[in-house]
C-alpha cells in the first residue's frame, strides 16, 4: 500500500505504509531501464489519467514513465501500452484528501475545440507532450518536439472536402504535413512540396490524424519519429491541437 502526498504543481509523492521512512523512487539517475526502488526521500512523480488508468512519469517532460517487464518496474519511454497503465484503488481511509482529488482527474486532454479551416495550431502527442516540428535543419523531417513557439512548430488547416484537411507549415509556407514514401506501416512523416490530405477525427478529449479511405493507419509518435502505424487508439496516437 502507498500513501499519496501532494507535491505541487500536479506531482504527487508515494510513501509505503508498512516502512513508512521509505519512498517510491529510483535505483540510479533518471533514463531509460533505470529500475524502481524504495529510497529515503521522496521523489516526485507525474501521474495522470487516460480516463481509464493511469500513467506515473517523470516530472518536466523527460518522456520516461513506469513500466512491467515481468515482475521488474523500470523507467522506459512513454508508449501507452498497457504495462504502462495503473490503476489506483483505495484501499484506507487514511488516504488524504488531496490525493482522493487524484482519483477524480479529468483525461489527458480536455475537450478540444471544433477545428476552424484558416486557423494556426500547435499538434501535441497526449503520451509524450511533445509537438509536430518540421526541424529547421534539414526543411524536411517531422519530429517531436519540446515546444518552442517556434513558427516551424505551427501548422495551418485548410478544408480540402469529404472530412479531410491539409496542414500547411507557417515558417515554411511551402511545405505540408506529408509521408517520407507510399502508404505503409512504418513510414514516416515528411515536410512535402504538394499538399497532402489527412482525415483529423475527435474522440472529444483529442484527435487522430489518419490517411483518408480507411487505410486502418493513423500518425503515432515513436520516440522523437513520428510515423504511420495501424491504428490502435494508444496516446501515442492521439493529438491535442490549440490555436497559436
Amino acid at each position: 500500500m502507498w500513501t499519496l502526498s501532494n507535491a505541487g504543481g500536479g506531482n504527487w509523492t508515494l510513501q509505503n505504509v508498512r516502512y513508512s521512512r521509505k519512498y517510491l523512487g529510483l535505483s540510479g539517475s533518471v533514463a531509460p531501464s533505470v529500475k524502481l526502488r524504495a529510497v529515503n526521500d521522496s521523489v516526485h512523480w507525474s501521474i495522470r489519467s487516460d480516463g481509464h488508468a493511469y500513467m506515473l512519469t517523470v516530472p518536466n517532460n523527460s518522456g520516461l514513465a513506469i513500466e512491467l517487464n515481468g515482475s521488474d518496474i523500470h523507467l522506459c519511454p512513454v508508449d501507452s501500452h498497457n504495462t504502462q497503465l495503473w490503476e489506483f484503488t483505495e484501499v484506507s481511509h487514511m488516504l488524504p484528501e488531496d490525493a482522493k482529488d487524484l482519483l477524480r482527474i479529468p483525461p489527458l486532454s480536455p475537450s478540444q475545440p471544433e477545428l476552424v479551416p484558416g486557423h494556426t495550431y500547435k499538434i501535441k502527442n497526449c503520451a509524450a507532450h511533445t509537438v509536430l516540428d518540421l526541424n529547421d535543419s534539414d526543411h524536411q523531417s517531422i519530429i517531436g518536439w519540446k515546444w518552442g513557439e517556434g513558427t516551424n512548430q505551427m501548422w495551418t488547416l485548410s478544408d480540402a472536402g469529404g472530412g479531410n484537411w491539409t496542414l500547411q507549415n507557417v515558417r515554411y509556407s511551402r511545405k505540408y504535413l506529408g509521408l517520407s514514401g507510399s502508404v505503409a506501416p512504418g513510414v514516416k512523416l515528411r515536410a512535402v512540396n504538394d499538399s497532402v490530405h489527412w482525415s483529423i477525427c475527435s474522440d472529444g478529449h483529442a484527435y487522430t490524424l489518419s490517411v483518408p479511405d480507411n487505410s486502418g493507419l493513423a500518425i503515432e509518435l515513436n520516440g522523437s519519429d513520428i510515423l504511420l502505424c495501424p491504428v490502435d487508439g494508444h496516446n501515442t496516437q492521439l493529438w491535442e491541437f490549440t490555436e497559436v
